[in-house]
């Protein structure tokens, strides 16, 4: 068993691991004919380990979003210091 992430959007569906996303970072993708991307950040305790959930394992969080500005498709990658960067650095600052 593992902990994944389901994504339906226009219909079609995908799903990612947990560990592929902890070991990537983050995931350009395309689903259906839209570019998306998949952000994966530590520090999130799973509510299922423990009552507390302080004590529970780091399970990390996940976001998803599309990733076209303006006809423009963003190409992002996970930095050494866990912060998420495009390439084209179009967007001010750092996600």
């Amino acid at each position: 068993m593992a902990r994944v992430l389901g994504v339906i959007h226009e219909g079609k569906a995908r799903a990612y691991t947990y560990d592929h996303l902890r070991q990537a970072g983050v995931i350009n993708d395309i689903l259906g004919h839209e570019p998306i991307v998949v952000f994966w950040k530590a520090d999130t305790a799973s509510a299922m380990d423990d009552p507390d959930n302080a004590k529970g394992r780091d399970v990390g969080t996940t976001g998803v979003f599309l990733r076209t500005v303006k006809d423009q498709v963003l190409l992002f990658h996970a930095k050494k210091d866990g912060t998420f960067r495009d390439q084209e650095q179009t967007a001010p600052g750092v996600f």
